[in-house]
């Protein structure tokens, strides 16, 4: 399959600046609308820490909840059509009983649902020992890594390797607080700064 060619969103592409409604677009009224599962969700993710990085905090959809396959995050997404105009961002694993196709498929519809800015963050694996190279696990998630990276060359961001680590972990699978402060929210924010869709990391 080719990848999907998107174009880097420029806020002040039309005529003097783009504008919704007479409201003109300005980086620092970038919202967030951001979905998974407990990588993602308050509490175990990076979303929340992630908003109020900026100053000033930017506005922040958490649709991240423990526990949920990426059909569910799908679901919760389409019920919340008021947050399609914000930055999509989906940071999500995969669960037990998720199939390749069927989780690349449903992130595929989650962009076209939302297209106009997105990024996708990998999955991770666990540092237990469940999870490493060469297990099912591994293959099915390395597979989606590498679908995703394919389809969405510029709009992917894999994070797999800078938090292979254990001492990334508090618990094998979650980030430390540390690991979420210094490697993950940081690359976030300077792949929003690499699309255009911010022009600031802080």
């Amino acid at each position: 399959m080719p990848p999907v060619t998107v174009a880097r969103f420029n806020p002040f592409s039309c005529g003097s600046g783009a504008s919704t409604g007479g409201a003109y677009y300005n980086y620092a009224n970038m919202a967030f609308a951001c979905w998974g599962d407990s990588l993602t969700a308050n509490g175990t993710g990076y979303a929340d820490t992630l908003a109020t990085s900026y100053t000033p905090t930017r506005k922040l959809y958490n649709g991240g909840v423990g526990g949920y396959t990426i059909a569910q995050a799908f679901s919760a997404q389409t019920a919340a059509p008021l947050y399609r105009d914000r930055i999509l961002i989906i940071h999500d694993k995969m669960n037990s009983g998720e199939t390749v196709d069927a989780y690349v498929a449903t992130v595929q519809a989650m962009i076209a649902y939302q297209p106009r800015m997105f990024l996708i963050v990998s999955g991770i694996f666990s540092t237990d020992g469940s999870q490493d190279p060469g297990s099912a696990y591994y293959i099915r998630q390395s597979s989606v890594n590498t679908q995703l990276a394919a389809l969405y060359p510029a709009n992917f961001l894999d994070v797999s390797v800078l938090l292979a680590d254990d001492t990334t972990r508090s618990d094998g699978v979650h980030l430390t607080t540390t690991a979420r402060d210094t490697i993950l929210i940081p690359a976030i924010a300077q792949k929003l700064v690499d699309l255009g869709y911010m022009n600031v990391t802080s």
